[in-house]
């Protein structure tokens, strides 16, 4: 149920900026032009027309590749507030973050959403390790087992110690 919940507010944001983009559609059931959307992501119109329905939710590459086109990112198009629309990536109050930490860092935590009931709280408390790792003056690797030590701590914390489904860097 949490995971069907975070896809259709993915699916809101998304037609959200698509309809500020001029990319509305009557005749669309989503209200979007999907095209475009198929077109930049890299996939069929069908799954374009799923990721606008709540149906499916891209991979991360794909994430990416939207927030850019839509001049957000990525963090916010995943789990941004509904009606906090940043209107440019360049804001100072958005978090600008390399492709592949944030993978990384999404990566690492699928396993907290399965872990949690409350997913407000866990979100808030990713966009905090997105955060400090966008702001932390450290080697790559540092920042990386820091990543990890956040997130293995609320493993802990919930009584979870696989040691094998995370490992520091």
């Amino acid at each position: 149920m949490e995971r069907e919940h975070f896809v259709r507010e993915f699916a809101r944001r998304l037609t959200s900026l698509m309809q500020q983009a001029n990319l509305g559609s009557s005749k669309s059931k989503a209200g979007v032009k999907t095209s475009g959307l198929a077109e930049i992501s890299g996939c069929s119109h069908q799954m374009a027309r799923r990721y606008v329905l709540g149906e499916a939710l891209p991979d991360i590459d794909v994430i990416y590749r939207i927030a850019k086109w839509l001049n957000v990112s990525p963090g916010w198009l995943l789990f941004g507030k509904e009606g906090d629309v940043p209107n440019n990536i360049g804001q100072k109050n958005l978090i600008q973050i390399e492709h592949d930490l944030l993978e990384y860092i999404l990566m690492k935590s699928v396993v907290l959403f399965n872990i949690t009931k409350n997913t407000p709280e866990l979100i808030s408390y990713m966009m905090d390790i997105i955060h400090d790792a966008t702001h932390i003056e450290a080697d790559p690797k540092e920042i990386l087992k820091i990543i990890d030590m956040s997130i293995n701590s609320v493993m802990r914390f919930h009584g979870i110690n696989d040691d094998s489904r995370i490992k520091t860097a």
